[in-house]
């Protein structure tokens, strides 16, 4: 049986704009989440389903600054980022800022921070978005750093395991909810879900093997019927989960 040694780590923050607003005039959090003083980094992930590639503008200027990002990609990090306040426009593609169907903001960047910009839910419920300041820092030898995020809008609210311990990473997690960071040895994974509380997983998802120094988020989505994860690792790239 494979023995894992977990270190949760909760200078997670999950912010709404009013939230962030707070933050950028009070701090972060954690010391080690800085990477350059000075600069800022911002990235956005596209996680509503049923909404068209988008373009992305800054505080409604053209030219856009993403085009074309379709449901489960990211941008990689936009480095050297004055610190200030944007504004995020996001328009179906090829869009103007005044077709915007979200506007993301206004989000205050700090120096030596960096940030995630995620847009999920159907454009019926209409779609929304998250700010979430992401942990850059060096997880250790060995290790990588993870967190869940439930952006799924047809899925109640789950317990999540790591099934081949059996280890509860987090409990009673509702959509929009995001847990804490862990820090885990580097491999492969067996996630579960339990929706019903019983503390046996209903669905179950085997990542690919994580090696070392890899710093991901893992986003429970779902497209009609069917829900997967959508891991996004800090260089931009994204993987699809789905259950086995």
């Amino acid at each position: 049986m494979k023995t894992i040694a977990l270190r949760k780590e909760s200078g997670l923050v999950v912010v709404t704009m009013a939230a962030l607003i707070m933050m950028a005039s009070y701090g972060c959090g954690d010391d080690d989440d800085e990477l350059v003083l000075g600069d800022a980094r911002v990235r956005a992930i596209h996680l509503s389903s049923d909404a068209p590639p988008v373009d992305i503008f800054v505080d409604g200027e053209e030219p856009a600054a993403v085009t074309n990002l379709a449901f489960g990609e990211s941008t990689p990090f936009i480095d050297d980022v004055d610190p200030g306040t944007y504004t995020f426009n996001i328009a179906a593609s090829p869009g103007t800022p005044a077709q915007s169907v979200l506007d993301i903001g206004p989000l205050p960047l700090a120096g030596g921070k960096a940030y995630t910009a995620v847009a999920f839910n159907t454009l019926a419920a209409p779609i929304e978005a998250l700010a979430l300041v992401d942990k850059l820092s060096n997880p250790g030898a060995g290790n990588i750093r993870l967190r869940a995020i439930h952006a799924a809008p047809d899925v109640a609210e789950v317990d999540i395991w790591e099934v081949t311990g059996p280890t509860l990473l987090y409990e009673n997690v509702n959509f929009r909810d995001v847990g804490d960071y862990y820090v885990l040895p580097a491999g492969s994974y067996t996630i579960g879900f339990d929706v019903n509380d019983d503390s046996v997983p209903d669905l179950t998802f085997v990542t690919p093997a994580l090696a070392e120094g890899s710093i991901l988020n893992v986003f429970a989505v779902n497209d009609g019927a069917d829900v997967f994860l959508i891991a996004q690792f800090q260089n931009g790239l994204t993987a699809r989960i789905d259950p086995t």
